[in-house]
């Protein structure tokens, strides 16, 4: 499990501490606070590559497409938001230090050892002295094993190259504005079925979606998906035909199932569920996080859905922390809440947010 989470210099937080990391971490605040960049660094920190930033900004809406003949200026501007006040002069340093394999730390910086020279009629001299690219360095660093350094590189006719890093950390992120990958879920429950660990995943997807009798892998068109046997019915539906919040939630308890021990950051929680069954999708991610040990983060903007989690924090407020972000000036930071007082406030209803 992470116990403990520094952020230094990536997008609001200029230097931040959590120290009193659950099995559970719920996470609130305004919009613009902070709360997606915190579940961000924690998956840029899990490594892949350069590629995932650019997939993190694209699912903030700031386009999915990279044009070929990047020059200068348009190559840092893809980076530019990584850090505080658009200043790419610092590096911005993540770490986290997990209780089995220790520490692991990213510096995202521009390599001014490496540059690519780009041709004249492709540079843009606006406030540049010159067109040349340095290119943008994600570096991983572990207690065990050496630096692994993967740049962004440029090629000369200005196309981008997103090597990716073998050193992974079992972490997966469902973003609020991304849909759920129905093969990545397909894949996934295979993988739970082939060794029959499905079960469980299926009764609680039975008791928030009774008119479901179970679920499997389908081909169609050529493709895996996850298909549901419905009451009443001979034939079996899509998962995402039949709901939507039923897509959601499989793809949420199935990523906790086959990531035994590993990390799940889930992004405004409430998004796609009607309020009346928030309680019982704490529920289920609740008891399939702790039968697994699997670390769950989860940010929401919801009153409905935070004060849902009562009979769960109740249950063992151990496993529950509560972290609210805000923005002063121009600065996030963070502040935390064991489960005691997590507990306390929500028994009283206190609007944490």
């Amino acid at each position: 499990m992470i116990n403990s989470l520094n952020i230094s210099n990536f997008r609001g937080f200029r230097d931040i501490e959590l120290s009193r990391l659950s099995l559970i971490n719920v996470i609130v605040g305004d919009n613009g606070s902070g709360k997606t960049a915190l579940l961000e660094s924690l998956f840029l920190t899990g490594g892949i590559g350069p590629e995932i930033y650019l997939r993190i900004r694209a699912w903030r809406g700031a386009g999915d497409k990279i044009q070929f003949g990047l020059d200068r200026d348009q190559y840092e501007a893809l980076w530019k938001e990584i850090f505080p006040a658009l200043d790419q002069n610092k590096a911005a340093i993540l770490s986290f230090i997990d209780s089995e394999s220790g520490a692991r730390e990213l510096r995202i910086y521009y390599d001014e050892s490496q540059t690519t020279l780009m041709p004249m009629d492709m540079n843009v001299r606006t406030s540049y002295e010159s067109g040349d690219i340095h290119p943008i360095t994600f570096e991983w660093r572990t207690e065990k094993g050496e630096p692994q350094k993967i740049a962004a590189t440029v090629t000369s006719q200005g196309i981008i190259q997103l090597p990716q890093t073998t050193k992974l950390y079992p972490i997966t992120f469902f973003a609020a504005t991304s849909l759920v990958s129905s093969d990545e879920n397909a894949k996934r429950f295979s993988f739970l079925s082939r060794r029959k660990r499905q079960g469980r995943v299926v009764a609680i997807i039975r008791s928030l979606f009774p008119l479901v009798q179970d679920i499997s892998v389908e081909i169609v068109a050529g493709g895996p998906a996850l298909f549901a046997s419905v009451e009443n019915l001979d034939e079996k539906l899509a998962v995402g035909s039949l709901s939507g919040g039923l897509g959601k939630y499989l793809g949420y308890l199935i990523a906790i199932a086959s990531n035994p021990k590993g990390v799940v950051l889930i992004d405004e929680i409430e998004n796609g569920f009607f309020y009346k069954k928030y309680g019982d999708v704490w529920s289920g991610l609740t008891t399939l996080a702790r039968e697994h040990e699997t670390q769950l983060f989860i940010s929401t903007h919801s009153f409905e859905c935070l004060n849902a989690a009562l009979p769960e924090v109740e249950k063992d407020p151990s496993l529950f922390s509560l972290f609210r972000t805000e923005r002063k000036q121009r600065e996030c930071i963070v502040r935390a809440f064991g489960g005691k007082d997590f507990l306390a406030g929500l028994e009283q209803r206190i609007d944490f947010r």
